[in-house]
């Protein structure tokens, strides 16, 4: 990932990557099992007993250039699952970087 932050879509690598580190730290997030709930554009998966939409954006993982806003919903699906399984269990801290590459997409 690191020798690809000068490409046009570098958010995108990370925004995988950190899915990686999630499955990495035990927590598979498999989204091929993921549960159509309404409609066949909402995709959702089944996390500690929700449902979670999954963002669009991570079915991609082309150079597609993506809007902001699914960027932003990408990172707070991680964030959410990074929080919730090893953070706050953890009595770690969020990372402050991180807190400001989301902040970014507003």
């Amino acid at each position: 990932m690191l020798s690809e932050l000068n490409s046009k879509n570098w958010i995108n690598l990370y925004i995988h990557w950190e899915l990686s580190l999630i499955k990495d730290l035990g927590y598979e997030t498999d989204l091929s099992n993921k549960i159509d709930l309404e409609s066949k554009d909402k995709n959702f998966i089944r996390i500690n007993n929700r449902s979670l939409k999954i963002p669009k954006m991570l079915f991609n993982q082309d150079d597609k250039v993506n809007y902001d806003s699914e960027i932003k919903e990408a990172l707070i699906f991680n964030k959410n699952l990074l929080m919730e399984n090893f953070i706050l269990p953890n009595k770690l801290r969020f990372p402050l970087f991180r807190k400001i590459l989301e902040k970014y997409y507003n």
